[in-house]
């Protein structure tokens, strides 16, 4: 069977056009880790994921956010426990804590929210 040269040209091009488009599994919106560094209450740790790029974040992540802890980072939990959506620790990313007493990241801590953790790094306590 041969198959048209119309047809071969369309799926060229179509081939081309989506080779040129990045997919991302974050959404607008989704705070990353900047750097290593506290978990914070301010932006000074976060950035947000807008239109294909991390940008400056306007805050920290707040229960209504997705939030990622970017690779080769490490984000430490300190003072007070932190709420997020949804949870992703990234491979070569580590989430701990090394203070004393319990501190807890509340994942899915929205009112009917089914929030979620993916842990491809490392999560702990700091010090094993």
């Amino acid at each position: 069977m041969k198959v048209p040269g119309k047809v071969i040209l369309l799926l060229m091009l179509f081939i081309i056009a989506f080779s040129r488009f990045s997919f991302s599994q974050h959404v607008d919106g989704d705070f990353g880790s900047l750097s290593t560094g506290n978990w914070g209450t301010t932006n000074a740790n976060w950035q947000i994921w807008s239109t294909g790029a991390w940008v400056a974040a306007p805050g920290a992540p707040t229960s209504t956010d997705n939030v990622f802890i970017l690779s080769g980072h490490t984000v430490t939990v300190e003072a007070t426990s932190k709420n997020c959506l949804t949870l992703t620790v990234e491979p070569g990313a580590t989430l701990y804590t090394a203070q004393a007493g319990n501190r807890y990241i509340n994942v899915g801590a929205s009112a009917g929210a089914n929030g979620y953790i993916v842990c491809n790094g490392n999560i702990g306590n700091g010090s094993t």
